[in-house]
Parts: C-alpha cells; structure tokens; sequence
C-alpha cells in the first residue's frame, strides 16, 4: 500500500493501482472512488452501484445479470455512524462521507487494511481539525 499527499485528500494504493483517495474532518471522513475501479470486473460498465454501509464495514457492489457481485469489501479501522453515512454518484466519481462515531477522533486510516498515515500527514490533518473547532 503506498500513500500520496495531494491537497488534504491522501491517495490509498494497493498492489501499486489507485484504489480510493479519502481524507477527514472533526465529524467525517471521506471516501472518493472512481467508479472505473468499482466496475473494474462489471461486463457492463453502467451498471447500478449499490452500499452496504455498516458501523464497522462498508461493502460496494453491482447487480450484473441478476446477480450482486461485491467488488470492495473491507472493515473500518474506527466506528462510523452508518446511519448517517450517505454517498452520492457525480461525474464517475463514488464520494462516501461516514459521520465519525466519535467526533473529533484522528484516523490513521480508513480501513484496518492500510498502512497509517506518516506522523508528517497526522500533524496536518491535526491542525487542520484544531482550526475547525475554533471556527
């Protein structure tokens, strides 16, 4: 897994393909994935993206030919409040904003599949939250 700065939003690889960039705010974290990475094994490149958000997984899927095919499963490396948690389709680009279950808690990263941030990148985002709560 290899992660790269750009702006506030840090770029997640895996296997040395861009996977999904994200970055966090006191409240939220967010999840932006292109949907060619989602339907990277859908026949049909239209097909209907669905979620699966729960307080310590998120699922992303597609129907093809009837059936539910899971093309991203992984667990959180915090808690999310998955009932508040919504995502939206716009300009092929998937962007998912879980509502932190603690507000105010730093996440390292999103999935507990993934490398942490590097001490340089958690200070950042620390300030960058200090100054929310103070606006």
């Amino acid at each position: 897994i290899n992660m790269e700065k750009t702006d506030k939003r840090i770029k997640v690889k895996r296997d040395g393909v861009e996977v999904y960039e994200w970055e966090q705010n006191l409240e939220e974290v967010i999840l932006y994935f292109k949907k060619s990475n989602i339907l990277y094994i859908a026949k049909d490149k239209s097909s209907k993206i669905s979620l699966n958000i729960k307080a310590d997984l998120i699922e992303i899927s597609f129907k093809e030919n009837g059936d539910n095919i899971v093309s991203f499963r992984d667990n959180f490396s915090k808690k999310v409040r998955n009932s508040e948690s919504i995502w939206e389709i716009e300009n092929d680009i998937l962007t998912i904003t879980l509502v932190k279950a603690l507000k105010g808690e730093m996440w390292k990263s999103v999935f507990d599949s993934d490398e942490q941030i590097n001490t340089f990148q958690e200070e950042e985002i620390k300030k960058l939250m200090l100054k929310e709560r103070f606006q």
